[in-house]
């Protein structure tokens, strides 16, 4: 099967803390007990949401050598999920100059799922010599559907961190942590086709029992008068899977950034290095990665500003194959906001080149360029007479729009290159204290070399909330 044409929608009409129109009920109760500060807030409501998947697939007839030859026939499939889910929130704190206490419990109900979820943070020190404990639960139930690859599942995540002041430039910490996962049921992949050109795939699941344990330090160094900061981390992870061998894996990470913030400068530079091994005989999963990016901006006058990105990804398998080949990824932008009267919107310019060695006839080393617009706009309005919690006239606005092409250098029969239309907007404004609107959209809009691979995809998300 050949994609030929996607669309996806996705619509979101929330009722109640998320919601378009329905019932939220919220109390607060706010209380000092001595210099300590407690809340207790209880949220209820009823959430509608829509999710909808349109797209076209093509039904190729295949000779003995799997090439794809014949076109026979368009199909129109969709995927829709509609539903109400009810939640219930109820969250206490409690916080002090020493201590602080958060706990969070969540509760949604569908017509085919139940979703639990609590979760807590304590503090007891100050901003600088501290101990932090954090814990989650999340438990969801679902309808038994042998077709249904969303499982049940319990899941359990904690950590302990201490952090500790050396000298007025100097803090390091220590942290401990794990999660572990466990599903009701797997979901069971089986390939059976009863045409003899093909050959039938070994059953396989999509989920899997797994525990995670990790131990991180790391620390930071201010630099020349605090506007320089140095900051480094290792960690170490196990992964334990009951199930299969070939899944566990230790991995080892060590990553060290730079920051410099100036009057009218600011740069950045992260870098991280990984090893991670895999016990199955061979290595061939094993592998080596680096990540580094550099981030820059510079105000050449009160309206004009100069940002440029500059990222590289490197990643070397052991024994490189089809599956698992070695690449390398540069990604660059450059951009010139302009502040017009509280808007920064300006062009945009960004380039990306995928260097990877070719395997078997194929390799997904490619080209790609993009020009366009980005435009955002930040107005807190009456917010801070609201109390903080989303006073009238707040509006928050991010868009994004470019025109590119993406040329694939040993594509063969399998990628073709194609021009691109990529545009993304999201906006959130408080219409008074208790109303807000979201609205979210996000698309790619692509015209390949080869027209059955044309594809079009966007997210629509709208929605309006209500907090009494």
């Amino acid at each position: 099967m050949v994609l030929a044409r996607m669309v996806l929608v996705v619509c979101l009409f929330s009722l109640a803390s998320f919601g378009l129109a329905g019932i939220a009920v919220a109390q607060e109760g706010e209380a000092e007990v001595g210099r300590s500060v407690s809340k207790f807030s209880v949220t209820t409501g009823v959430e509608y949401q829509l999710i909808s998947q349109e797209f076209y697939d093509a039904s190729i007839s295949t000779s003995d050598t799997l090439s794809y030859d014949i076109l026979e026939t368009w199909n129109l499939s969709q995927d829709k999920i509609e539903d109400f889910i009810f939640r219930t929130n109820l969250r206490y704190r409690i916080r002090n100059s020493k201590t602080s206490l958060d706990l969070l419990t969540n509760f949604e109900l569908s017509g085919d799922r139940l979703l639990g979820r609590g979760e807590g943070y304590y503090r007891i020190g100050d901003n600088y010599n501290n101990i932090r404990l954090y814990g989650k639960f999340e438990g969801k139930a679902t309808q038994d559907d042998p077709d249904d690859a969303n499982q049940g599942y319990n899941f359990v995540q904690g950590w302990l961190k201490g952090t500790r002041r050396l000298a007025s430039s100097v803090t390091i910490w220590g942290r401990v942590g794990f999660e572990q996962i466990g599903f009701e049921d797997f979901a069971e992949v089986v390939v059976d086709s009863t045409d003899s050109n093909l050959t039938a795939l070994p059953s396989g699941y999509y989920n899997f029992d797994y525990s995670v344990r990790t131990g991180r330090v790391g620390g930071n160094f201010a630099l020349t008068d605090f506007s320089q900061r140095l900051d480094w981390r290792a960690e170490y992870s196990h992964r334990q899977v009951p199930d299969s061998v070939e899944a566990n894996y230790d991995q080892y990470l060590f990553g060290l950034d730079y920051s410099y913030l100036g009057m009218s400068n600011y740069i950045s530079l992260e870098a991280e290095g990984a090893l991670k091994d895999y016990p199955q005989p061979g290595g061939g999963r094993d592998f080596y990665s680096f990540n580094s990016i550099l981030r820059g901006k510079s105000v050449l006058n009160p309206r004009f500003n100069l940002a440029t990105t500059l990222q590289i990804y490197s990643y070397r398998y052991r024994m490189p194959d089809l599956i698992y080949n070695n690449y390398s990824l540069l990604r660059g932008e450059l951009s010139t906001p302009i502040n017009i009267i509280g808007w920064e919107a300006g062009p945009l310019v960004r380039t990306e080149y995928r260097d990877e060695a070719e395997a078997e006839s194929y390799s997904e080393e490619y080209r790609q360029w993009e020009l366009g617009l980005v435009a955002d706009y930040f107005n807190l309005g009456s917010i801070g007479k609201a109390g903080g919690g989303g006073g009238s006239g707040s509006v928050i606005f991010s868009g994004e729009v470019t025109y590119g092409k993406r040329h694939y250098i040993f594509g063969g029969d399998i990628l073709s290159s194609y021009h691109f239309i990529s545009t993304s907007v999201m906006l959130g404004c408080s219409i008074s204290e208790h109303l807000r609107v979201d609205f979210l959209f996000d698309g790619s809009f692509e015209t390949h070399d080869k027209q059955i691979d044309d594809s079009d995809l966007y997210l629509l998300s709208i929605g309006v909330s209500s907090r009494f």
